[in-house]
């Protein structure tokens, strides 16, 4: 990821995925969870202005709604939920943020 405007920096997430899809007759969607590390290039100045401290490597998870209008379409949108966190103490005292994303994805 890279982040510019507020924060300028560079994130790096390394996560597994496990992902549910509807069976072939249904409407296309599918819900998936992520869980691994993150490391950021400095601590997210949003993660310092709101927990007084932090640390460039956390736990990262996400959690992801995606849902497309037609079975044959490419596209598609997802809804996700971006998470890093100090895992109650593992890596820091305090730390963590939320981001809600909205994405329009395309099947190639």
């Amino acid at each position: 990821d890279l982040h510019w405007g507020a924060q300028d920096l560079v994130a790096l997430a390394a996560a597994g995925v496990a992902r549910w899809r509807t069976p072939e007759a249904a409407p296309p969607a599918s819900l998936a969870f992520s869980l691994g590390l993150s490391a950021a290039s400095e601590v997210p100045e949003a993660e310092r202005a709101t927990q007084g401290g932090a640390s460039a490597v956390m736990v990262y998870w996400a959690i992801e709604l995606e849902a497309g209008p037609l079975a044959d379409s490419p596209w598609s949108l997802a809804l996700r939920l971006h998470h890093r966190s100090s895992a109650y103490g593992l890596f820091n005292d305090k730390g963590g943020s939320n981001a809600w994303l909205i994405g329009l994805r395309r099947r190639f």
